[in-house]
């Protein structure tokens, strides 16, 4: 992107598009983690002023099929495709971890406010072995987003 700054290539419309996507889909991923600091704050996100998750998980599934079939149009080299779209994926089956973090909450307390909330259950704690497992089976489950 800075390169084409530079020296002046346009974009195609199709690739500003998936660039977009991927700000935004990093965005969200954000606003999942940062979910306590933001509801502290009166910070409003997507995250901090829902009331059900699974609109959250439905929403960011909707844009991750978005975001690859977005990638698939443009890129060319298919072998450079898989590489982007595994490490994309590496990146965020964090967020499905979080969500379902966020399931939990619901499960556990029949509704969803998160004001009553503690930080620790809001805070997903990415460095746990149990979050790792479920992180990976989130990138096998979701695998086949990588050779689409």
């Amino acid at each position: 992107m800075l390169t084409r700054a530079f020296i002046n290539i346009p974009f195609p419309d199709e690739e500003r598009l998936t660039l977009m996507q991927l700000g935004g889909m990093i965005q969200f991923l954000d606003d999942l983690f940062d979910i306590w600091e933001d509801s502290n704050t009166n910070d409003v996100t997507l995250a901090t002023s829902t009331r059900n998750p699974q609109l959250l998980e439905d929403f960011y599934n909707e844009q991750l099929e978005r975001l690859f079939s977005s990638c698939n149009t443009i890129c060319k080299n298919r072998r450079n495709l898989h590489k982007f779209n595994a490490i994309a994926l590496l990146l965020f089956v964090r967020g499905h971890v979080m969500l379902f973090q966020l399931q939990e909450l619901v499960k556990q307390n029949r509704s969803f406010n998160i004001q009553s909330c503690s930080r620790e259950q809001l805070i997903c704690d990415m460095a746990t072995l149990r979050n790792n497992l479920k992180a990976m089976t989130m990138f096998i489950k979701h695998s086949r987003m990588i050779y689409a």
